[in-house]
């Protein structure tokens, strides 16, 4: 059996161009550190024009057990 964590994030959706300050990487990899397999992301919130500002990252593993 497979166990699933979901870790939301702010990512702009503004006019932003570089979406450095969501810090998605630095959180992908402390997952992968802890042995989580990064599965993929899921848009949460959106602005009045579209763009996306909140997202969750997705990760799983074997459970324990």
């Amino acid at each position: 059996m497979r166990e699933c964590r979901f870790e939301r994030l702010k990512v702009g959706g503004g006019s932003l161009i570089d979406n450095d300050e969501a810090k998605h990487r630095a959180t992908i990899e402390r997952y992968l550190a802890e042995g989580w397999h990064y599965a993929g992301w899921v848009p949460l919130t959106f602005t009045g024009h579209g763009g996306v500002k909140e997202i969750d990252l997705i990760f799983e593993k074997e459970a324990d057990g």
